[in-house]
């Protein structure tokens, strides 16, 4: 059953708007700080995270470090150093979030995770954010929350067979 698959609590699906799941986000990322531990947010697009960083406190934000595939190779470098060497990161992006280098993770946040954007489908590997994310934390022992106003399919029957918690 699904429920063996995890290690960890089921993922959470949270059906709210944006504001409460930026909210949200703060409260976790607060939480995981204090508890030396690393969050992940995975935004389907750039402007969503630039909007993210605008409303994050200030406590947290000195803690987030941007890792996507926007950045230069050098840039990307110096965040993954940073990310590996910190164990209260806030890693914040795109998809290639998920790739970054979280020995400390507490919990991955997904948000509007009904979006086409979140699938690589244009090349090589083939994946969901969501189900590379359900592995993730299923390895770590993290906590995986999916944030949507609009939840697919999959996540709302998920939610209604309780292989997902819904809030």
């Amino acid at each position: 059953s699904q429920e063996q698959w995890f290690k960890s609590s089921p993922p959470i699906l949270l059906w709210s708007n944006q504001t409460l799941s930026e909210a949200y986000s703060h409260k976790i990322a607060q939480k995981n700080i204090k508890q030396k531990k690393q969050t992940v947010l995975v935004f389907p697009y750039r402007n969503q995270v630039n909007q993210w960083l605008k409303k994050c406190p200030a406590r947290i934000k000195k803690q987030v470090i941007l890792y996507d595939g926007a950045l230069l190779p050098k840039k990307r470098f110096d965040a993954w150093m940073r990310i590996k060497n910190n164990p209260q990161a806030v890693v914040v992006g795109e998809h290639l979030t998920l790739f970054s280098p979280v020995d400390y993770l507490g919990d991955i946040i997904l948000f509007d995770e009904h979006e086409q954007a979140h699938k690589q489908w244009d090349m090589a590997p083939r994946y969901h954010n969501r189900d590379l994310a359900i592995l993730i934390t299923r390895l770590s022992g993290a906590q995986l929350t999916l944030a949507s106003f609009s939840p697919s399919i999959e996540s709302l029957y998920a939610a209604k067979t309780h292989s997902y918690t819904l809030k």
